[in-house]
C-alpha cells in the first residue's frame, strides 16, 4: 500500500503568532513545524478572519446608521427650541422650559456624539484585528494578495481612510455640540439668575450676538484643523511596515471547569 505522503513546513515568520493559533510549541532549536492539520487549521482560521472582518465592517456602518439616526431629531429639536425662545410671542415660563429643552437636547448631542465616536475606534480596532490576522495567515493561503495594491505613477499616491474621514466628521459634530452645550448652558444661567430682562428687545440681541459670536467659533476651529490636517498628513502610508517595536500579540487565558 502506498503511503500517503505528509507535509513538513517551516515556519520562518511569525513564529509566535503560530505558536499561539496551532497551540504548538517550538522544538529544541527554536523552529516551528506545520504539516497538514496544520494548514487544514490556518485554512479555517483564514476563512473565520475574512468573515469576521466582514461582519465587523456591516457592524461599523450599522452603529453609525444607528447613532446619526439621531442627529436629526435632536437638531430639529434643538432648532425649534432656539427659534421658539426668542419669539415675541414666548412668555417667562414657555421661555424657561424652553431653556431646560434646549440644554438637555444639546447634552444628549455631545453625548451621543461622544460615544459615536468611542464607537468608531472600537469597530476600528477590531476590524484591523481581524486584518492582521488574513495578512499573517494568508502566506499559506493565497500568497501575498491581501498585502498587495496598486498605484498609478503619474498621480500623487494616497491611500485615503475611510475610518479617518469619519472620525474627522465625528470630530466636528462634536465640537458643534460643544459649542451648542455652551451656548444653551449661557441661556439657562442668564434666565434663571434672571442677568437680563428678556421683555425688551435690545436684551434679545444682546443674548444673541453672545450666541452667534460662539458660533463663530466653529469656523476658527475648522481652519485651525484644516491646517493641521494638511501638515500631519492623515492618509495612510505607502506600505504597511509593522515590525516586534511597533506591535504584539496577546493570548486570552480561558478556564473553566463544569458546575458543583
Amino acid at each position: 500500500m502506498r503511503r500517503q505522503s505528509t507535509t513538513r513546513l517551516r515556519v520562518t515568520e511569525n513564529v509566535d503568532y503560530f505558536e499561539m493559533l496551532l497551540d504548538k510549541n517550538k522544538d529544541a532549536s527554536g523552529n516551528l513545524y506545520i504539516d497538514d492539520e496544520d494548514l487544514k487549521k490556518i485554512k479555517a482560521a483564514y476563512d473565520s478572519a475574512h468573515d469576521i472582518r466582514k461582519f465587523e465592517i456591516s457592524l461599523y456602518w450599522q452603529r453609525t446608521t444607528f447613532l446619526w439616526g439621531f442627529m436629526p431629531v435632536l437638531i430639529t429639536g434643538f432648532g425649534f427650541c432656539f427659534i421658539s425662545f426668542f419669539s415675541k410671542e414666548a412668555t417667562d415660563f414657555s421661555r424657561s422650559v424652553y431653556s431646560i429643552f434646549l440644554l438637555t437636547t444639546s447634552l444628549l448631542g455631545l453625548m451621543f456624539s461622544g460615544s459615536w465616536r468611542l464607537m468608531l475606534q472600537s469597530s476600528k480596532f477590531w476590524q484591523e484585528n481581524w486584518e492582521l490576522s488574513i495578512a499573517v495567515l494568508e502566506k499559506y493561503i493565497t500568497g501575498n494578495l491581501h498585502k498587495i495594491h496598486f498605484h498609478r505613477i503619474k498621480k500623487p499616491y494616497i491611500r485615503y481612510s475611510i475610518h479617518k474621514i469619519m472620525l474627522s466628521l465625528m470630530n466636528r459634530v462634536f465640537i458643534v455640540w460643544g459649542v451648542l452645550v455652551i451656548a444653551s448652558f449661557l441661556i439657562f444661567a442668564n434666565l434663571n439668575l434672571e442677568l437680563l430682562n428678556f421683555d425688551t428687545p435690545y436684551d434679545l440681541i444682546q443674548i444673541q450676538i453672545v450666541i452667534y459670536s460662539l458660533g463663530l467659533l466653529y469656523p476658527v476651529f475648522e481652519i485651525i484643523y484644516r491646517i493641521y490636517d494638511m501638515l500631519s498628513n492623515h492618509s495612510l502610508p505607502r506600505k504597511r511596515d509593522l515590525n516586534p517595536d511597533d506591535i504584539c500579540i496577546v493570548l486570552d487565558n480561558i478556564t473553566v471547569k463544569k458546575e458543583q
